[in-house]
């Protein structure tokens, strides 16, 4: 195996499509951490606008996150709940998401009511900001526990 691939890339590779459960809040209140399944194919067109693709850091680390800004070599990507962005290449991007599980439904994101509450989201300005802040410090708080 490539030492730049991982078994994420290797099954999109192989198989076409990826299914796993995502960890971590970064992607809060669309997935909570450990709840939905997410279901990756590979990209056959540049991303767009509020797709949400999984890729690799720069340091290795796989993540799942949101397109908020699309370059000409490459796209800015952010989780829903924080307020930093990066900066990726095309290159880095091993798949996007075509669809995810909430409870016993699957659902697309192209689903017109998921479109309206990410764009909601991502238009809330301050509101959306208190609310992100206000998950951390108890999502901080639960941690320390």
């Amino acid at each position: 195996m490539d030492k730049n691939s991982c078994p994420y890339q290797t099954a999109i590779e192989t198989n076409g499509v990826l299914a796993f459960v995502p960890h971590g809040n970064s992607m809060w209140p669309f997935f909570k951490s450990g709840k939905q399944t997410v279901i990756i194919v590979k990209n056959k067109d540049r991303l767009e606008l509020l797709d949400v693709a999984l890729y690799k850091t720069c340091d290795g680390q796989v993540v799942l996150h949101r397109v908020v800004g699309v370059l000409d070599d490459g796209y800015i990507m952010q989780g829903d709940s924080l307020f930093k962005s990066e900066k990726i290449l095309e290159s880095q991007v091993i798949g996007v998401m075509d669809s995810f599980y909430k409870g016993k439904r699957i659902l697309s994101p192209l689903d017109p009511k998921y479109v309206k509450k990410v764009k909601k989201w991502y238009k809330g300005g301050k509101t959306v900001n208190f609310r992100k802040k206000l998950f951390h410090f108890f999502a901080d708080r639960k941690q320390a526990k």
